[in-house]
Order: C-alpha cells, then sequence, then structure tokens
C-alpha cells in the first residue's frame, strides 16, 4: 500500500514540473535582483516592489532573501552581473527594466524571471508573445510609441515653437526604439531631434554638458539610473530648458514634467508575478500585462525658478502637482 502510494506520488510531481519549481516548506526563498542604479540610490521603486512582496506574506529575513547586483549606471556591466546572478541559482530573478530582462534571459532559459517595465518584450525576444510568453519569462510591459508621442506633444504645449528637440536615452535595442519613435513623431511635427545615447555616467555628463553648446527648443530625458537625480535635473534646470522625463523621480527631485505609467505601480504589482511563480506557476503560462495607469506630474516650483510657464491646458490634465 506504501508502495503503491509512492508511485502515485512519484508519478504526480512529474506530471507536474511547477510543483517541483514550488519553494520547498523551511527554506526561504532567493530572488536575484539585477538593478541598474547602486546601493545607495534609494529608489521608490524597490521600495514598492518589496512592499508588495510583504502584502503577500514576502517577508525580508523570514522567507525571502533577495541577491541583489547592481550595474551602478554602467549598462555594459548587464551581462556579467546577470551571469554572476544566475550562478547563484536563485529560485527567481527580478530585473525591472528591459536591458537587465534581456541579459539575465541571456544567461539562463531555466530559472523565472519577472521584468517590471520593458517596452517591447516581444521585440526583445523576452517572451513569444503577451498573452503566451512561452519561456522562463513574464511581467510588465508599456506602450512605448503612445508614451513617446505624448511626451513631444507635451514639449510642445510648453515650447510652441518647437524646431530642435534633444533626446538623451539609453544605448541598447530599447534606446533605439525610442529614438526612432521620437523622430518618427517629430517628422509628422516638423520638428527635428538631436539624439544622444548613453551608457554610462561619463557618456551621460558629457550629454548633458553638450546641451549648454546646441541650439535645442527643450529636452525628451529618458535615460535613468546613471547618474544621481539631483545631478541630472540640477544641470538641466542651468538651462532653463523645458524637459520632460520618463520617471516622475526626477519631477520630485526638482525637473519640470514627467509622463508614463505609474513605474511604483507596476513595480508593486510585479510582486504578484514573483508570488505566484514561487507557489508553483509557470512563467509561460502568466500573460504580460500592460500598464492601467499613467501619470502626468508637473512641477510648478521648478518652472516658475527657470522661467517656464506652464499652460492651464497642461495643469488641468496633470495627475500631480508640485507647487
Amino acid at each position: 500500500m506504501k508502495r503503491r502510494r509512492l508511485l502515485q506520488l512519484a508519478l504526480a510531481a512529474l506530471a507536474c514540473p511547477a510543483a517541483l519549481r514550488a519553494q520547498p516548506a523551511g527554506r526561504p526563498a532567493r530572488v536575484g535582483v539585477l538593478s541598474s542604479t547602486s546601493p545607495e540610490a534609494r529608489s521608490a521603486f524597490w521600495d514598492a516592489f518589496k512592499d508588495g512582496m510583504a502584502k503577500l506574506g514576502w517577508v525580508e529575513g523570514r522567507n525571502v532573501t533577495y541577491v541583489y547586483r547592481y550595474t551602478r549606471g554602467d549598462a555594459s556591466r548587464f551581462d556579467a552581473l546577470a551571469s554572476e546572478l544566475v550562478a547563484e541559482k536563485p529560485d527567481l530573478v527580478y530585473a525591472g527594466i528591459e536591458a537587465a530582462a534581456v541579459a539575465v534571459k541571456r544567461a539562463t532559459r531555466d530559472i523565472p524571471i519577472v521584468f517590471g517595465f520593458v517596452n517591447d518584450p516581444v521585440g526583445s525576444g523576452l517572451v513569444a508573445s503577451l498573452a503566451r510568453p512561452g519561456g522562463n519569462a513574464t511581467g510588465l510591459a508599456s506602450n512605448s510609441f503612445e508614451l513617446n508621442n505624448k511626451r513631444l506633444e507635451l514639449l510642445r504645449e510648453v515650447r510652441p515653437q518647437l524646431r530642435v528637440v534633444a533626446w538623451i536615452g539609453g544605448r541598447g535595442l530599447e534606446g533605439d526604439r525610442s529614438r526612432r519613435e521620437i523622430e518618427r513623431a517629430a517628422r509628422l511635427l516638423g520638428t527635428k531631434v538631436d539624439s544622444t545615447a548613453v551608457g554610462n555616467q561619463s557618456e551621460m555628463e558629457k550629454a548633458l554638458s553638450s546641451l549648454a553648446g546646441k541650439k535645442v527648443d527643450g529636452l525628451l530625458f529618458l535615460a535613468g539610473g546613471i547618474l544621481g537625480r539631483n545631478v541630472i535635473v540640477d544641470r538641466v534646470a542651468a538651462l532653463r530648458l523645458p524637459a520632460v522625463y520618463a520617471i516622475s523621480e526626477l519631477v520630485e527631485s526638482g525637473g519640470l514634467m514627467s509622463y508614463g505609467a505609474d513605474l511604483a505601480g507596476n513595480y508593486r504589482y510585479a510582486a504578484t508575478y514573483v508570488d505566484r511563480i514561487l507557489k508553483g506557476a509557470k512563467p509561460a503560462d502568466l500573460p504580460v500585462e500592460l500598464p492601467t495607469t499613467y501619470e502626468l506630474v508637473v512641477n510648478l516650483r521648478a518652472a516658475k525658478e527657470q522661467g517656464i510657464a506652464i499652460p492651464q491646458s497642461v495643469l488641468l490634465r496633470a495627475t500631480r502637482v508640485i507647487e
């Protein structure tokens, strides 16, 4: 009787690989985290992710431990750090942005990957389709083309005579797509784009410094996690140049405007994917979701200090106004 029961259990385990991946009782889950920032750079996004995990019952130090790797703003380090994380054999890797997720995907086809905000998970090879990811990665995506169009339109509302717009974005597939989207939208408005791709702190510093010698009417800043937030917004503010950022953290630090998905909400919601996978679900079976909440954040205090007038039409649409 016992032998038959053991055989039944063994066959059930073979028929359900997810059961083998579910967390063993008594052992804390190990979640790898690949970040583009540094441990010193306090991020509301990572706080939101860990808060989401805690609300689902995953308490750091009790039943989950986090294994961190930081690129410290150097995009060229993603691949090496992803390999380091995979060598640690975590139960899952959380990679917030596309560059991080793609690097982990290159390093493993077995360890589950959850991403928090990826512009094009299909085009980047992370998933086969949004509805059926089909591999070891899943998470949250964004509609980047629509977002970039909106950001350009916002700049034009603030600066109607927008002849040349500067674009500073990340190097790589995601940055290339963003630049092409902006250039396509700008052509329809009769606007030129002066684009600079950056991948590390030195390149970012040069890109910001070069703005002073360029005849541009506005800035789309779509690169983050390389320099400190205050350094970025202070240098842009000194130019008295209207700028739209991709993340609200930069506006909270003194930037002018941001438009994009609620990234903190995305990261918090991504914890539900981690929770389900740690409990036995397969990434291949969890559809990629698009954000449902977008934020327009305007810093009126920064606008006054820089002598930039924000139209009432923009303020009325703002999700949040910092005064």
